[in-house]
């Protein structure tokens, strides 16, 4: 009975984790993509130029990323808080 019981608990894993292994593999294209295919495909993946904004401070000419905030220094060139759109946002 003891043996028995054992021979189907085998039985019943075994066939669980063959099933479960067949669902982790990968999938596998059936077929090779040609070269110009790849290359097609590949040359709609290019670098986006980064956006600054141009703003004067000072009398000088500073770009910056835009929607962020900025240091306010003093005349020292201590930075005292950061600003943005005018308002006071944070502490340095």
């Amino acid at each position: 009975m003891k043996v028995q019981h054992l021979q189907t608990t085998k039985t019943f894993l075994a066939s669980t984790l063959s099933g479960a292994i067949e669902e982790l593999q990968m999938p596998v294209p059936k077929r090779r993509k040609s070269r110009a295919n790849t290359h097609a495909r590949r040359s709609q993946w290019k670098a986006q130029p980064v956006t600054l904004v141009k703003t004067v401070e000072n009398g000088q000419t500073v770009y910056s990323l835009p929607h962020r905030a900025k240091a306010v220094t003093d005349s020292v060139g201590t930075e005292l808080y950061m600003e943005y759109k005018g308002r006071k946002v944070a502490d340095s």
